[in-house]
């Protein structure tokens, strides 16, 4: 793929609008004019100095001097020295002010891309299909939001700022042409020959630009997992082998950027010279081979001094190009991947009631690149507004099961029908609507009490939020925070107990009056005094209240009056019905049950 086309579609990406592009080409041709004209002015102020003012001479020897003669009659400005040098510093001073313009507005449109760009993917992961968060670390992804887009939206403007010096490098050469254009041709045949070798450079930056990309996303997933969980890391005195690993990560990625900075260097280090030398070599042909007036000549260096870091611009700022086509290219792979993935919403029924129950018929399900089902040809009835306990062994399929009900995942076979509908007929906004979770490990964001209830909840007053509260047995406490339901809690509400925080992001469940609530083992972090006040709570609802509770739960004791008992095992139904019946029958639950007490008793 040609590097123009390979460009375009960055730029597609990123929503690079042509019309940006045009602004920034004018505002840098506008300057680059203005530049020129300012230095080409000092021809005749070295021809006007050398006829000492005589504007009689100067006009009968050169059409230029009639065309500046008529210009400034036209201002009504008198041609002299002083209007000459003062018609430089307008010109340069012009040119410094379409250079601005150009500076600020590459500015604004730089940002507002990293603004677009980074809004663009994580709108896309958040309505990614679960199996693309499933095996996206979550650090990698941070990196590429945060500190790969910078990188990429620079990679997408550095061809622009290129252009930019080509078209400055194009009106610099135009001018040394009219000036004298066997010394120009002799200087670039020089110069093309000599820019072979900072290519090499240049092919080394992309590759050590990809390695940068890694390495930064290797260092971001390590920060991630690592401060997500400090207390592990600290109660498992790995507090030195964790410093040498970030040492070792650290120390590669500064080995990479140094490598990038090094190859920039010899591409900045190694044209320089070669320019000047080529203006000497270029100054002597002119004086001692062409014979050139001192004034033209002065000119040609002073064009060819300003061209020194025009060229080395141009090189330098394809290298730049070349070193984020790693940024580039995993944004873009991110893009693709979550586009291909995104999830679907092919349902039009708005679930509003659930009267009769949830059927699965025959479902199955398994992970990509799992070797066995998580659910086999599974068959099950949850009644509505009526409590069922999912219970079993670990890896029986309980959380699966979970996740398919609110089309977090779907089954690989069979069907999933609310009241005789199948599932996929439910628009999914609507069904998450109806449906309310709360996993294991309560999710709390930084904020207050009542943000945290509120969260996901469209409307929702304080009447609402303090409902719920009681609903879930959290409105005591609360009400003994310093500011109440306004207490700021911080992320993961460090400062309430594991049953507080329970009853809290309980409270967040009911707060939108859900129809079904789905409970994923939420007791399994708390103590019994706490796992006790759950389940009152819980006995409460059920009796308060309308709802399909689904609670997946590893205390059979907590859950031994549930309207349903399901045992999972497996990836298959083992067993269903109350408390009772299942203790008479030879399933898992009854050995289970038989287990926990004689634990309980003896322990």
């Amino acid at each position: 793929m040609s590097f123009f086309k390979l460009w375009n579609n960055y730029r597609s990406m990123t929503h690079l609008k042509g019309r940006s592009i045009t602004i920034l080409l004018i505002m840098s041709l506008l300057s680059t004019i203005s530049e020129a004209l300012g230095i080409g002015i000092f021809y005749p102020i070295f021809e006007f100095v050398k006829a000492d003012g005589n504007l009689n001479e100067l006009v009968n020897d050169s059409d230029l001097w009639l065309f500046l003669l008529e210009f400034f009659e036209i201002l009504n400005v008198e041609l002299s020295l002083a209007s000459l040098l003062i018609s430089a510093f307008l010109l340069f001073f012009g040119r410094q002010i379409f250079m601005y313009v150009r500076l600020v507005y590459s500015t604004l449109v730089h940002y507002s891309l990293v603004k677009h760009l980074a809004n663009k993917l994580f709108r896309k992961y958040l309505i990614c299909k679960t199996e693309y968060h499933d095996k996206l670390p979550v650090g990698a992804f941070t990196n590429v939001v945060v500190q790969e887009t910078q990188a990429a939206i620079t990679g997408i403007m550095q061809p622009i700022a290129l252009v930019t010096i080509l078209i400055m490098l194009f009106v610099f050469v135009i001018m040394l042409l009219l000036i004298s254009w066997q010394m120009t041709i002799v200087a670039s045949i020089i110069l093309i020959i000599s820019s072979q070798l900072p290519k090499i450079w240049t092919q080394q930056s992309e590759v050590v630009g990809r390695d940068i990309v890694k390495s930064n996303t290797d260092i971001s997933s390590f920060l991630v997992d690592r401060l997500r969980s400090m207390r592990l890391v600290r109660l498992s005195g790995t507090e030195l082998a964790e410093r040498r690993e970030f040492k070792l990560l650290s120390e590669i990625q500064r080995k990479y950027i140094v490598h990038a900075a090094i190859l920039q260097s010899k591409t900045e280090v190694f044209i320089e010279p070669v320019v000047i030398l080529i203006t000497l070599l270029i100054f002597y042909f002119g004086v001692g081979v062409l014979n050139l007036g001192i004034e033209l000549m002065g000119l040609y260096m002073v064009v060819s001094f300003r061209i020194m870091p025009i060229v080395k611009g141009v090189l330098i700022q394809w290298q730049k190009i070349r070193a984020q086509f790693g940024a580039l290219e995993i944004v873009s792979d991110r893009i693709k991947e979550m586009t291909l993935l995104e999830e679907k919403d092919t349902g039009s029924i708005n679930f509003l009631k659930l009267n009769q129950g949830i059927t699965f018929q025959s479902v199955t399900f398994k992970y990509p690149n799992a070797n066995n089902n998580a659910l086999d040809n599974l068959n099950l009835s949850i009644p509505a507004k009526k409590l069922t306990a999912i219970v079993g062994p670990s890896g029986g399929g309980k959380s699966t099961l979970i996740d398919l009900l609110p089309r977090l995942r779907l089954p690989t076979s069979g069907s999933i029908k609310f009241d005789n509908v199948p599932l996929e007929n439910y628009s999914i906004k609507s069904l998450r609507e109806g449906i309310s979770f709360a996993p294991q490990d309560p999710q709390i964001f930084n904020g207050t009490v009542k943000e945290h209830i509120l969260y996901g909840s469209l409307v929702g007053t304080d009447s609402d939020v303090r409902k719920a509260a009681q609903l879930a047995g959290a409105e005591e406490f609360i009400d003994r925070l310093p500011d109440g339901f306004d207490t700021r809690i911080g992320e993961g509400a460090a400062k309430l107990s594991g049953g507080q925080r329970q009853r809290l992001d309980l409270a967040r469940t009911l707060v939108h009056k859900p129809l079904i609530l789905l409970l994923d083992e939420p007791t399994s972090n708390l103590d019994a005094n706490s796992v006790a006040k759950f389940y009152e709570t819980i006995k409460t609802l059920r009796k308060d209240s309308d709802l399909t509770i689904v609670i997946v739960a590893h205390q059979l004791n907590n859950i031994s009056d549930a309207d349903q008992i399901v045992v999972l095992n497996q990836g298959v139904v083992e067993a269903s019905g109350k408390h009772e019946e299942l203790l008479d029958s030879k399933c898992w639950y009854a050995e289970a049950w038989k287990l926990q007490n004689y634990n309980f008793k003896n322990g």
